[in-house]
């Protein structure tokens, strides 16, 4: 036990003291992952390297046991095929990873070399060869190979695909990992204890830097690496015993990115998409839609994780298989609760009136929002305003930026686009684009007294969001075309300078 608790440890501190340094290195280099005003959650670029200091946290006590003689050392060197499989493995999806982070790959890339992985596991003596049920012992034969690589791709992908918000997924590994270790004390799996306290000890270290607000991002080397060390340790398990509980305990310690990943696939099969095809609708982003901010939308799936882990413990406890079966199920029914839970969402705005959305138009207006981020130029973020207003309740819009035109003609632009028809009485909202230097202008919208709470609530985000991509794209290109400095804070029309 004292190994193994040295091994947390020094995971924990090679990745807590590595990840700066990886911070600075990617700072300098400029790897970093930009927003993009869509999928992704945050409004600035963060390094996203962090994948180095997690591998080098995991590799650590491993690599050490080679070097100091123990019963641990015995275990790895007592099986040096699986040994030697798993590091080229490791290194495969690594090198994979920070390829995809630097210079980037698609999804048939990643499949193949996931695979290729899959099949060097399997043939290193890791693998799904069968696993008894109920008294049976079930031979897998010819199929061995392939759920062997179905398993690792599955557990690979779905450590990447939660990794959409600030410290998710290094939370979501570490009880995983958390889970794993403590199953596998109880079962005296030690080989399994070890790399739980190695990935769990890493993921700990990474959390410093990773939860909410990010400095830095584990990237997809971190993801895939983290998952595919996983596929490993339960593949190593199901080596040493082949029941069916020994296989669904790491299911279950990895049950929320397992279950997200196969809602994924399915749902874009059914909509006639590639299951490799990006979008909105993970478990993540539907809270976010539902009104949760980052750290809330962690928290709550941090809760589902500990709730899982502790049904693995009771699994594993209770050695019941049909026990195991009615966990499973009610997992997947409170996992497809959370998803189609709220079908609608009712914003009640203190007695004046009611605006009715859905979740999926509330996911929409985000992205649109986000998107005004990336406008790169004044008819760049009209377009992208008008999108949004689009989905507000508002008869007319306008658009003012304190900027001479190319031409120098005026001292500044303007848009305005107005709804015929509108019969009921109109008030207007106005709002400021501010940056730290300059009134940049300004956004008005008209709509009825009904809306107004509604979309006061909205326009404020708007035009904050506005004014983060004109300063971010085109003051920063254009700064003399600006005409208003900001000598005091926004009271009514701007002071024009001389």
């Amino acid at each position: 036990m004292r190994t193994l608790v040295i091994a947390a440890l020094l995971s924990l501190g090679i990745t807590a003291l590595l990840t700066p340094l990886v911070w600075r290195t990617a700072m300098r280099l400029g790897f970093f992952d930009a927003p993009d005003g869509d999928r992704k959650i945050h409004t600035r670029p963060i390094p996203r390297l962090g994948g180095i200091a997690i591998a080098a946290g995991v590799f650590a006590p491993l690599i050490g046991l080679l070097i100091y003689n123990n019963y641990y050392s015995l275990c790895l060197a007592s099986e040096p095929a699986r040994f030697a499989a798993f590091f080229v493995g490791a290194a495969a999806i690594l090198g994979l990873g920070l390829y995809d982070d630097v210079v980037g790959a698609n999804a048939w890339k990643k499949l193949l070399v996931q695979v290729s992985v899959g099949t060097v596991l399997y043939f290193g003596g890791l693998q799904f060869s069968g696993f008894s049920l109920l008294g049976y012992q079930v031979e897998l034969g010819l199929w061995a190979l392939p759920f062997t690589i179905i398993w690792v791709v599955a557990i690979i992908n779905a450590m990447n695909l939660i990794d959409g918000l600030d410290g998710l997924a290094a939370g979501v590994a570490f009880i995983a990992a958390a889970t794993l270790f403590a199953t596998s004390v109880m079962d005296d799996n030690y080989l399994l204890a070890l790399f739980a306290a190695a990935i769990g000890g890493s993921m700990l270290g990474f959390l410093f830097y990773n939860f909410a607000p990010a400095l830095i991002f584990m990237g997809d080397a971190g993801s895939l690496f983290v998952g595919y060390v996983f596929a490993v340790a339960s593949l190593w398990t199901t080596a040493k015993t082949t029941t069916l509980i020994a296989t669904l305990v790491p299911m279950l310690a990895l049950g929320l990115p397992l279950t997200d990943t196969a809602f994924a696939f399915a749902r874009r099969i059914v909509a006639h998409r590639s299951p490799f095809t990006s979008d909105r609708q993970h478990l993540h982003h539907r809270l976010l839609a539902a009104g949760y901010n980052q750290r809330q939308a962690v928290l709550i799936l941090y809760g589902i994780c500990v709730c899982l882990a502790l049904g693995a413990l009771v699994l594993k406890e209770n050695q019941d298989p049909a026990f195991a079966a009615v966990l499973v199920a009610v997992g997947v029914v409170i996992f497809a609760a959370f998803h189609t839970a709220g079908a609608r969402t009712r914003v009640r705005m203190s007695g004046i009136g009611e605006t009715t959305i859905t979740p999926e138009q509330r996911v929409e207006l985000r992205r649109r929002i986000l998107a005004l981020r990336g406008a790169q130029d004044p008819e760049q973020v009209w377009a992208r305003l008008c999108e949004v207003c689009d989905l507000l309740p508002v008869s007319g819009v306008s658009l003012r930026l304190f900027m001479r035109t190319p031409a120098e003609q005026a001292s500044q632009l303007e848009f305005t686009r107005r709804r015929p028809g509108n019969v009921d009485p109109q008030e207007d909202l106005v709002e400021p684009l501010v940056s730290s230097e300059f009134i940049l202008g300004e956004i008005s919208v008209s709509c009825a007294a009904t809306a107004r709470p509604f979309v006061q609530s909205v326009f404020f985000l708007v035009a904050e969001t506005t004014a983060e991509g004109v300063e971010l794209n085109i003051l920063s290109a254009a700064r003399d075309a600006f005409t208003v400095a900001r000598i005091a804070p926004w009271a009514g029309a701007p002071r024009r300078n001389a």
